[in-house]
């Protein structure tokens, strides 16, 4: 419902029914304030989303700044029973499946400090266990970016991705790089400083990390819809979904968690 001088397209700020939700499940904060690259350089503030706990100024549209307070609850979050999400530490979220013997990483964010960050602040509340497995649900570099934060290039962990990853990959961000880089510049706002009347966020999350940048090629290629496969004792039963985000995407559901990527 809505009256004469509240426009339909303002969310309702009373209901905080979407905050609760976004809280659900936490696990634990972060353990800092700040992720730093190997020489000191600053990749990630918490601090940056700050301004956000305060109301929507005029120089802001209420939507936009709604989603922002709502991707800015940062921490580890329990989402069923052995499924786990690092959230608010990058563009993207980590999932983490714990398996029979060590975690299944899901799209391990766009940097390698972010997601080293985001390893260590799950291993601190549920113990050391070692990465089993990597899966890249899609193309895009804030979904496979931070790998070399979880394994190294010659572990030897089977790395799952959809068919044409790597094509899609390298097309996307070396040979259309410099034109992506800067459309990137002028969607993501990112020469703006953070605050109401500059950076306040992209909607998918607050904004990317800006450190180092890997990839590791995929072991495993999913073809098809309905391929199983089992990593660390979890069965993985996937759909593809290519050309919705990505030009190589894939879904997953985890049939004994009773959970959907």
């Amino acid at each position: 419902m809505t009256t004469s001088d509240t426009p339909a397209s303002s969310p309702d700020f009373a209901d905080r029914s979407d905050f609760e939700e976004a809280d659900r499940g936490l696990v634990s904060p972060p353990l800092s304030s700040t992720i730093t690259a190997e020489d000191g350089r600053v990749v990630w503030n918490f601090d940056d989303t700050a301004f956000l706990d305060e109301d929507c100024p005029d120089t802001a549209h209420p939507n936009l700044w709604r989603q922002s307070q709502l991707c800015a609850r940062a921490g580890l979050f329990e989402v069923t029973e052995g499924v786990f999400q690092v959230r608010g530490f990058d563009l993207s979220n980590m999932t983490l499946i714990e398996g029979d013997h060590g975690v299944v990483v899901v799209d391990p964010l766009a940097s390698a400090e972010t997601a080293a960050a985001a390893l260590e602040l799950y291993r601190s509340q549920r113990g050391e266990r070692p990465v089993a497995a990597v899966v890249f649900t899609h193309s895009h570099l804030d979904h496979f970016g931070g790998v070399l934060g979880v394994v190294g290039p010659d572990d030897g962990v089977p790395v799952v991705a959809p068919q044409g990853f790597m094509e899609h990959s390298v097309a996307e961000n070396v040979y259309a790089g410099s034109a992506m880089l800067r459309r990137g510049a002028y969607y993501s706002g990112a020469n703006l400083e953070p605050g109401p009347e500059g950076l306040v966020g992209m909607g998918l999350g607050f904004t990317a990390s800006t450190g180092t940048a890997g990839l590791v090629a995929p072991t495993v290629e999913v073809r098809h819809t309905g391929q199983e496969l089992t990593l660390d004792g979890v069965v993985f039963r996937f759909q593809m979904t290519p050309g919705t985000e990505a030009p190589a995407e894939m879904n997953f559901l985890l049939p004994q968690r009773r959970a959907l990527c």
